[in-house]
């Protein structure tokens, strides 16, 4: 979809149902919101094209930190941030990233 495409979409009753599943009601409008800015900020930066949004809920050990990785007992629970990103695919086979605050993107060839 196209970021304007999104954008109206994130307005629209089904987004809210949506986005309350990944979040708490209260924080869903918040959210949208975060959504929104994203895909005007992809808009912004790289023009109109096909975009996607990317979701990684959060989590932290609280005990045994990497232990998991060594058949080892660790204890990790979910925490209420994550990480959202915003992508599509491009004419040449590079990834350019940017942050939020960052002026100049990082860029994989």
């Amino acid at each position: 979809m196209q970021p304007n495409e999104w954008i109206a979409a994130l307005e629209q009753p089904k987004a809210m149902l949506a986005l309350t599943s990944l979040y708490s009601v209260e924080d869903s409008l918040a959210h949208a919101a975060r959504y929104e800015g994203l895909a005007r900020e992809y808009e912004r930066r790289f023009g109109p094209g096909d975009m996607r949004f990317f979701r990684a809920p959060g989590r932290t050990e609280l005990i045994g930190n990497h232990t998991d990785h060594n058949n080892g007992m660790a204890l990790a629970a979910a925490v209420t941030a994550d990480i959202v990103a915003v992508a599509a695919p491009g004419a040449i086979c590079a990834l350019r990233c940017f942050r939020a605050g960052m002026k100049n993107p990082l860029y994989w060839i």
